[in-house]
């Protein structure tokens, strides 16, 4: 069988558009028909229904699950046999948030490069559901993210804990509490509560992020109503407001530690507890156990550990907290 057969095959599929998948992949929608035929004419079944719109058949459907399969295996044979060969080029795909990424890859790049010059790095940005999706469908060969649920077709390893912040400065506090913010922020400062900042004005994470999703439980928890002075997919970037007295904000200690070295006037943050706990989020990197392994990804993965371990410390530090 011609692996191509197949590879064109599973693209029309994902499309169900032949012109537009003949287009996107540079080829005569002719030649793209061609492939397909000789499958067809393989097996004797028929992949598409044409009319009144394109979709798969039954058989198409199955074709397209053994297609993806076949195609990843062979992928993955070709790595084993670079390896054996000592040839030590190839893409490693990298999934994590922008924020994560931003972390992650200043520290872990330039030593990696000098390992593997010739692996090139490409990076998806997405949430943490979109990207076990793709690793499972072997768009990403490796992602980090708080855990969802279990994994059981995944390879997941713990990289680091990440704990959440409110962020105020005593500006905020003053105007919001008057008199009693010298008894919250001493109060926040042994342990924060949503009860206890529930007045301030908030800017947080947008609805579809797991963070934004912990900031809403911990109000829930408390039958509260958080003030929300603005939702956005990166608070990070307005953390001026934070320091200037506008608005609070609920950070995890990568972030919370980065903005801290982007301004000039102090802010308070207070480690946030939930039922009694610290709260914050577990990272892991998550790889399909299906997929072959080449030491290239071993070796990134090696050094991902080392950074968010080492980023950890650094940022406790700096932070003048203890691990916990």
């Amino acid at each position: 069988m011609d692996f191509r057969d197949l590879y064109y095959f599973s693209e029309a599929a994902k499309d169900l558009h032949f012109t537009k998948t003949a287009e996107r992949l540079y080829i005569s929608q002719q030649n793209l028909s061609t492939h397909i035929k000789r499958l067809e004419e393989r097996y004797r079944v028929a992949l598409f229904e044409r009319k009144p719109k394109v979709t798969l058949t039954y058989a198409g459907a199955r074709m397209l699950a053994y297609a993806e399969e076949m195609l990843a295996r062979e992928g993955d044979l070709r790595e084993e046999m670079k390896e054996i060969q000592g040839e030590r080029r190839g893409e490693l795909v990298i999934g994590a948030s922008t924020p994560r990424l931003r972390v992650l890859l200043p520290e872990v790049l330039p030593r990696f490069h000098m390992e593997y010059p010739d692996i090139r790095i490409r990076t998806v940005d997405a949430y943490a559901v979109e990207l076990l999706t793709y690793v499972l469908e072997n768009k990403v060969d490796i992602a980090f993210a708080p855990i969802i649920a279990d994994q059981p077709e995944m390879i997941v390893e713990t990289m680091h804990r990440d704990n959440i912040f409110v962020v105020c400065s005593d500006r905020l506090l003053s105007r919001v509490y008057g008199l009693e913010a010298f008894e919250i922020k001493a109060s926040c400062a042994r342990g924060c509560t949503m009860d206890k900042v529930a007045r301030l004005p908030f800017i947080v994470p947008n609805t579809r992020n797991q963070l934004s999703r912990e900031f809403y439980s911990c109000f829930e928890d408390q039958n509260l109503t958080p003030n929300i002075l603005m939702e956005t997919a990166f608070p990070l970037y307005f953390f001026p407001l934070f320091s200037d007295g506008t608005a609070a904000g609920f950070l995890t200690l990568s972030s919370l530690s980065e903005g801290l070295s982007s301004i000039r006037q102090p802010v308070n943050y207070f480690q946030v507890y939930r039922k009694n706990e610290a709260l914050g989020h577990t990272i892991y990197s998550f790889q399909n156990k299906k997929r072959y392994e080449p030491v290239y990804l071993k070796r990134f993965k090696e050094l991902a550990k080392e950074c968010f371990g080492g980023i950890e410390k650094m940022r406790l530090s700096y932070l003048g907290l203890s691990p916990k």
